[in-house]
């Protein structure tokens, strides 16, 4: 008999080495859910993260994932955006009742098919918004000036619309005109006078080469501002502490319906940090 024929599933399907958060392609999607094994220690912890994202209300808001080197921390990562996510969530959630089934749990376990079905009712009716990144991927190119701050702060102003290359641009124009609705007014005169579309992939060459003009066109929309201050504020691209990105997320969250919920899912963290607790929250 040929090994083929004991296996339920095709032996000679492509099988990724490597589960990376950032690479969502649909086929890669629908291989990470169906191929993700299940464990007893998996299930309930899947089901402690879901529960607490659901339905608790007050304190720690953060979670540590912790394992060795191939462990399945990013896999694990990124089955938790599935379970999130609206457009993954119905197929992530029958799988994992699929798994609660089939596994022998504690007859007192609260992870039971009933209590997962209510989560998922729950977050059926919350609107979540989920930011997955790789920290190293998306540091640049100058590690030692990208705190998990500074990271965190980039990746909220991508959710926003707003670059990633300087927080200053982010908040001080992008934002500034964003909240005055004339922040597509600014793009079309930015490619109007300097042929160019202010897209993430552009903004840095357009900064260093047309500051001047941005700054020209910034204050033709807002002749308040003080052309001089912004410059500086471009040019010295600040470090901006914790405190002052909590203040961020709470605005940005504030402005949402009641049933909003922002979740940052991080992999790689330890790896990036090593041994540079600098680069840690500030």
């Amino acid at each position: 008999m040929k090994l083929k024929y004991i296996y339920d599933k095709d032996i000679t399907r492509h099988i990724n080495p490597a589960v990376v958060v950032s690479e969502l392609e649909e086929n890669r999607i629908e291989q990470e859910i169906n191929e993700y094994v299940f464990t007893t220690d998996i299930v309930t912890n899947i089901y402690k993260f879901l529960n607490a994202i659901s339905q608790k209300k007050e304190g720690k808001t953060g979670v540590w994932v912790s394992g060795y080197y191939g462990s399945g921390k990013s896999h694990f990562i990124k089955y938790l955006f599935y379970c999130l996510n609206s457009n993954t969530r119905e197929l992530a959630f029958e799988r994992y009742k699929n798994a609660i089934s089939n596994l022998k749990l504690d007859d007192l376990s609260e992870v039971t098919l009933s209590n997962v079905q209510l989560i998922q009712n729950i977050l059926d009716k919350t609107n979540i918004n989920e930011i997955i990144f790789n920290v190293d991927a998306v540091s640049g190119t100058v590690k030692n000036n990208n705190t998990i701050t500074r990271i965190l702060f980039n990746q909220l102003n991508a959710k926003r619309g707003y670059n990633t290359s300087n927080i200053a641009i982010a908040l001080l124009i992008e934002k500034h005109f964003d909240q005055m609705g004339l922040f597509d007014q600014f793009k079309s005169k930015i490619k109007e006078e300097i042929k160019e579309q202010w897209t993430d992939a552009k903004i840095r060459d357009i900064i260093r080469m047309r500051l001047a003009k941005v700054i020209d066109i910034a204050y033709e929309l807002d002749n308040t501002i003080d052309k001089e201050a912004l410059r500086n504020a471009i040019k010295d691209d600040q470090d901006y502490r914790i405190d002052e990105f909590i203040q961020e997320i709470k605005e940005y969250v504030d402005q949402q319906e009641d049933n909003f919920k922002l979740i940052f899912l991080m992999d790689e963290v330890s790896q990036y940090i090593g041994s540079n607790t600098d680069l840690l929250l500030m």
